[in-house]
């Protein structure tokens, strides 16, 4: 943290990735708790699995519309997969219950 705070260029390149590593968390969690594949996700969405891939590993530049076609098919919306952080609740992740904080 302290590298963080004292050099600004870390900071700003910290921030950048910040973002999209926290959509692919959650898109990784709500997949997962709906017992989804990635490759299942992707027929969803009508893209290919390594596409989704490339998302969840914060490797792909996911455009607003995508997260839109990701939402759906995870039962969510554009706002929890970017400002939530979501993770399982005890053995609750088991029947697909979350915690949002």
């Amino acid at each position: 943290m302290r590298k963080y705070e004292e050099d600004k260029e870390y900071r700003k390149a910290f921030d950048e990735l910040e973002l999209p590593f926290k959509i692919a968390k959650n898109i990784i969690m709500l997949r997962k708790l709906k017992g989804m594949t990635q490759t299942d996700l992707a027929k969803m969405i009508h893209t290919k699995q390594s596409v989704i891939s490339r998302i969840e590993q914060a490797n792909h530049n996911v455009t607003i519309k995508k997260l839109e076609e990701i939402a759906v098919a995870l039962d969510t919306s554009v706002e929890i997969l970017i400002t939530k952080e979501i993770k399982p609740k005890g053995k609750e992740e088991e029947a697909g219950g979350l915690a949002q904080i």
